[in-house]
């Protein structure tokens, strides 16, 4: 039987309580197997082998040994499971030959190989993808980094190829950001690279913090529309949207929508709702503009208190003709029509009341006025992110009137600069049109002062 005395009766290495024949020795060699790659093995220049092995033996492993010969240096050793090893292809053999000896406690030993290597040209990978908006709208110009330096950029669909990528990248690690205004979005991924095939990545989204001026379709805006009488979108608000070649959607009830969803609020404020809007309401629109939104509101009855992000007045009421304050073309050449001084006049309705110059933001542009040049009739001013536009002329008492210049003319064009203020950046520099003239800068150059330095990065 077991000697009480001697921890390991048959002196074979391992203690008799581990020992499942405690008194016969042990003399069977562990076996080893090549679990992964599969055989035969092929390998680039750069490329780190993962080798794993199987190790088994009915007594217990001691260690395993990689060498490139048989009794020759050893490489690396491993003495507990998992049994793998990383070898590096320095690219100056055509064929690497390892060998793998397995020991146990008691002294046994067993040798796997050679397990060859063959060094081949790397046939390279490719990557695609597109890149979306969050209302998976595709980015132009959204930059692809990969290697820490090669750039590439997506096309007018948002899609993009990374071409003739060396697979020793593997995982490549991929960067993807664009510019919404002067908000840079980055998103970061790992791609899983195979030889001679090509990866798509699928669609890629990237959402900036609230919204941005970012350079997409004019077709694609959203708008909106709402009249305060209903708390609900009214039908004949569609009419110019669609005519400014927008998409019109029903707001809803304000106070429950989903305002993200909209690039432009079309609220009509009609004579009877002067309380709009309640506390609640102004603060969902207040940041709904101040995250890059654009609200125009029109409305019919401006001697009541008048409350808009960044605005808190009490208008005057006027029946005084209409005077044109700007050149922007969107709005005096837009969808409806020319616009002069005698367009919304000559429609028989003339405007509801005005903005006293003095009481409005600094840097408000106005549109049109009355005679008098600070009575400010149609308005617009940044708020944050976003712009608010305001307007006292009337499109809600006679919107089917026929030949009316207020919803024919007026609302397409108004409607179309709103559309403007949202996406337009000529100059590329990351500043909407609207935005630099705000700011002095000019709309046709990206670097105004030139310091070496976009407009979108300084302001």
């Amino acid at each position: 039987g077991a000697d009480p005395f001697d921890p390991d009766s048959d002196d074979d290495g391992i203690l008799d309580g581990a020992d499942t024949q405690v008194l016969i020795a042990d003399i069977t060699a562990p076996v080893i197997e090549l679990i992964s790659p599969t055989l035969p093995l092929n390998a680039v220049s750069g490329d780190i082998v993962r080798l794993k092995l199987a190790v088994t033996d009915n007594g217990q492993v001691a260690s395993v040994v990689m060498t490139s010969s048989l009794g020759g240096d050893v490489l690396a050793t491993v003495t507990q499971q998992p049994y793998e090893f990383d070898y590096a292809i320095d690219g100056l053999n055509n064929t690497y030959n390892l060998y793998f000896t397995a020991s146990d406690v008691s002294g046994n030993v067993s040798t796997l190989g050679p397990v060859d290597i063959t060094l081949i040209t790397d046939p390279l990978a490719q990557v695609t993808g597109t890149v979306v908006d969050e209302l998976s709208r595709p980015i132009q110009g959204a930059k692809i980094t990969y290697a820490d330096a090669v750039e590439e950029f997506t096309d007018i669909a948002g899609q993009f190829s990374l071409n003739a990528i060396p697979t020793t990248l593997n995982p490549l690690a991929v960067t993807i950001s664009a510019l919404f205004g002067n908000q840079l979005v980055t998103t970061k991924i790992e791609v899983e690279l195979q030889r001679d095939n090509t990866i798509d990545i699928g669609t890629v989204e990237l959402t900036p913090k609230g919204r941005a001026y970012v350079a997409i379709d004019h077709s694609d805006l959203v708008v909106g529309h709402f009249n305060t009488y209903y708390n609900n979108g009214d039908d004949y608000q569609i009419a110019p949207i669609e005519a400014a070649g927008l998409v019109p959607r029903n707001v809803g009830d304000i106070t429950t929508a989903d305002l993200s969803k909209f690039d432009i609020l079309f609220v009509s404020k009609s004579y009877t709702s002067s309380s709009w809007p309640d506390n609640d309401v102004q603060a969902k629109v207040a940041a709904f503009v101040a995250d890059g939104g654009i609200i125009l509101m029109t409305d019919t009855r401006p001697d009541r208190h008048i409350i808009l992000p960044g605005l808190n007045k009490y208008f005057r009421l006027s029946n005084s003709s209409i005077e044109l304050a700007t050149a922007e073309e969107a709005f005096t050449n837009g969808p409806g029509g020319a616009i002069t001084d005698m367009t919304v006049d000559a429609a028989g309705r003339v405007a509801n009341g005005y903005a006293d110059a003095s009481q409005v933001p600094t840097d408000t542009v106005a549109l049109l006025t009355t005679e008098d040049i600070n009575q400010l009739v149609t308005f617009a001013y940044p708020y944050e992110s976003g712009a608010v536009i305001y307007t006292t002329i009337d499109m809600y008492d006679y919107p089917n009137e026929s030949g009316s210049a207020f919803v024919n003319t007026f609302a397409p064009n108004i409607l179309n600069y709103a559309s403007k203020l949202y996406i337009t950046d000529t100059d590329k520099d990351g500043l909407s049109d609207y935005a630099e003239i705000i700011e002095n800068t000019d709309y046709l150059i990206a670097d105004t002062d030139g310091d070496g330095l976009r407009d979108g990065f300084e302001i």
